[in-house]
């Protein structure tokens, strides 16, 4: 007699954090400015685990409200790390495929020390829905589609 045991092994990775922008000259808030924006972006998009984020709602709505950046957000209620468990199913897979040229892009666009500002995110979300949505945001409408 045999017995089977079957074992589900789910890894569930860093997608980023704090530590791997803690750069000689950088303060905490610097290094979280670029998980910060994607954090951000994630819960705005709603491509986040909202079981993850239970107990932290009032930040959620703080960050909806832009009462404090993506950067405040991750270190306050994320301990500094973003995690693939913080995020939907849609939003992991979304994670694998663009955060490496979102890394890329971040630093064409805003250089190595990227402001703590809710303008900062303003210059990147756009590029991130654009991959999101597989088009260029700025098309023209619908209902011009003659011109």
């Amino acid at each position: 007699m045999f017995l089977t045991i079957s074992v589900e092994l789910s890894i569930k990775l860093v997608v980023d954090s704090i530590d791997r922008h803690l750069v000689s000259g950088h303060s905490i808030e610097s290094a979280a400015v670029i998980p910060g924006i994607f954090i951000a972006w994630c819960i705005n998009m709603g491509l986040v685990n909202p079981s993850e984020f239970a107990k932290v709602e009032s930040a959620v709505v703080r960050l909806k409200y832009r009462e404090i950046t993506g950067g405040e957000f991750l270190v306050a209620a994320l301990g500094g790390e973003l995690r693939e468990e913080h995020l939907s199913a849609n939003g992991v897979i979304f994670a694998r495929r663009w955060y490496a040229p979102f890394l890329e892009e971040v630093s064409v666009r805003l250089g190595e020390k990227p402001e703590p500002k809710w303008s900062t995110y303003e210059q990147i979300a756009p590029w991130l829905t654009e991959r999101l949505l597989g088009r260029k945001s700025g098309r023209k409408k619908w209902w011009r589609f003659w011109s």
